[in-house]
């Protein structure tokens, strides 16, 4: 057996037996009362174009109003909306998207709008990191929430939706479904979609459903195998009621024809042009102001402010390129590089030396701590590396970078399409933190880290995880398991 192999060999089994301490003993942390404070500063760490500073809009005076949905002059005051989602929300595509998607076009003052969507993201993301995504966290307050996120996208749903109910108790949370062409179409002779059967809109097309657009599988007792945390829309809707929320589903015509012939839809007939994003944004607008109920309750006057509960500190530049530093720190064996893919960036681990990192805790306690990467499935680009939190080599992570949200139930499963993950490394001590990253293979691209996330708030969660999107327990080879995932989180089953 050679060293290489040793050396992952016992790495398994140090990450067996840390797995098991996790299961058979309470966390110090988790003993402690979750209605207790933990301090921390909630200064802005995310760095321009990142999630929270994408929209550093300037004073009212500088924007410039296109078209809105709501007419000024039908609204008491100024709304204050934010927004979370997928690349839809993100307004992937659009030449101006920090003023034209859709959740500036509800309103004619979008410098009360923050979007803070992101693309190749799920709901866990924001779940980890709402406070810090948020300006202004400590005083900024919301009237309408909206949060788009696909059934497969949708890890972190539960916690997210906790976490903005306890913040904001009185926002009207609203669920934004978008549904598209390419995943909900097929031929009606031979039953295939787009990808298969080709983007020919003169095909006869047709809807899968003509009424679910949100489900993996129409048959409940299916979608709940799905892999994802929210799988069939029924379970939306239960979420949706514990923060009184409500749900709006994008209209959709009867055949997917008059869908792409009405120009809403880009070629790859999943992204929403600037025509359906307009229409989106009307429909949306017409939802609430045809309800008083909902109207009224967006705008209710001095909505108050609950807690973040432990809060967070998220540090990222996928988005940016740039290293909050001195937050943040790197040996000379990483470098900060843009990828060739959405202009993005990660920051690339030396396939021999490895690297170390560090960053800052400013948590009087200890907190849970994750590390951000690109995954993907097959074919196998990435290499599997080890991962240590302050020389703890007791307690080393392995990370397998096949492994994904997507991939989890099946590591092996082709799938080229790049996907933010993150595992648990463990707590974060106050003060400065190491890492130190060692590949345990060559392949033909680098580790790329893209973020660093410490989650107070995941102090509720049971065993010390991180939440749906947490990979820890795949990456220490224990097989996915829905029921098993949402008791270790506390979920009810």
């Amino acid at each position: 057996m050679t060293s290489t192999k040793k050396y992952t060999t016992i790495c398994w089994m140090l990450l067996r037996c840390m797995c098991a301490r996790v299961h058979s003993q309470e966390s110090e942390n988790l003993r402690r009362s979750l209605n207790e404070v933990i301090s921390h500063s909630s200064a802005n760490v995310f760095s321009l174009k990142d999630p929270r500073t994408v929209v550093e809009k300037g004073p009212p005076q500088t924007q410039t109003v296109v078209w809105s949905a709501i007419n000024g002059n039908d609204m008491p005051r100024p709304l204050n909306i934010l927004s979370l989602g997928t690349s839809q929300t993100y307004g992937h595509g659009l030449e101006n998207k920090d003023v034209t998607s859709y959740p500036y076009l509800i309103t004619p003052y979008p410098d009360h709008v923050d979007n803070l969507a992101l693309p190749a993201t799920a709901a866990d993301h924001p779940s980890l990191c709402l406070e810090s995504m948020i300006p202004n966290a400590d005083t900024k307050s919301y009237d309408i929430i909206l949060f788009e996120y696909t059934f497969n996208q949708s890890d972190g749903t539960t916690f997210l939706l906790k976490r903005l109910h306890e913040r904001f108790p009185q926002a009207l949370i609203i669920f934004v479904n978008i549904w598209n062409v390419v995943s909900k179409a097929v031929v009606q002779e031979t039953g295939q979609g787009p990808r298969t059967a080709g983007f020919n809109p003169n095909l006869n097309w047709v809807w899968k459903s003509s009424t679910d657009t949100f489900s993996a599988h129409l048959d409940y007792t299916r979608a709940v195998k799905c892999g994802a945390e929210i799988c069939h829309l029924q379970d939306m809707l239960r979420l949706l009621d514990q923060v009184n929320g409500v749900s709006f589903t994008m209209p959709r015509p009867d055949t997917p024809r008059e869908a792409l012939q009405s120009g809403w839809f880009a070629p790859d007939w999943h992204h929403l042009t600037q025509q359906g994003h307009r229409f989106l944004a009307s429909t949306l607008a017409r939802f609430i102001a045809t309800q008083p109920e909902l109207w009224k309750r967006a705008f209710k006057p001095n909505k108050p402010l609950g807690s973040w509960r432990g809060g967070d500190k998220c540090y990222g530049w996928a988005y940016s390129g740039v290293i909050p530093s001195p937050f943040v720190e790197y040996s000379p064996t990483a470098q900060l590089m843009p990828l060739d893919k959405k202009d993005q960036y990660a920051l690339l681990i030396d396939p021999v030396e490895g690297a170390t990192i560090t960053f800052l805790s400013d948590f009087d306690r200890p907190v849970p701590v994750a590390l951000g990467y690109n995954g993907q499935g097959y074919p196998h680009i990435y290499p599997m590396v080890l991962v240590t939190l302050n020389n703890n080599f007791d307690s080393s992570v392995q990370i397998n970078p096949d492994i994904t949200r997507g991939t989890r139930a099946n590591p092996r499963k082709r799938n080229s399409a790049n996907v933010h993950s993150y595992t648990r490394i463990g707590d974060a001590l106050p003060g400065r933190n190491t890492l130190t990253i060692h590949p345990l293979e060559y392949t033909s691209d680098p580790f790329e880290v893209i973020s660093i996330y410490l989650c107070g708030a995941c102090l509720e969660l049971q065993n010390g995880h991180m939440g749906w999107g947490d990979l820890s327990l795949e990456n220490a080879g224990l097989p996915f398991d829905t029921n098993q995932r949402k008791q270790l989180l506390g979920y009810n089953v």
